[in-house]
């Protein structure tokens, strides 16, 4: 479901997984939640929705690859690039 909105907790200043990110990472955890928001995330999958990502975010495939790699390792995404834990803040 598209929506043209979404909330951070105040809490998020905090989070363990979220700050020890690069400044970067966060920034890209963000507009990967805003992709999911957005419904983007759940229009493509497989190579297709790898390339859309990496095109939206305005970075190399590679490079999307990579960060996907770091988000998955700290538990904020999964494989599918889907936030985890999305459905607890519905």
């Amino acid at each position: 479901m598209s929506n043209p909105w979404f909330y951070l907790y105040t809490d998020i200043l905090n989070d363990e997984k979220i700050i020890s990110l690069t400044a970067s990472d966060r920034w890209y955890f963000i507009a990967i939640m805003s992709l999911k928001c957005d419904g983007m995330l759940d229009k493509y999958e497989g190579d297709s929705l790898q390339r859309k990502v990496a095109l939206r975010l305005r970075i190399s495939a590679v490079e999307a690859a990579k960060l996907k790699r770091r988000l998955t390792e700290e538990g904020l995404i999964d494989e599918d690039w889907q936030p985890v834990d999305w459905g607890l803040a519905q």
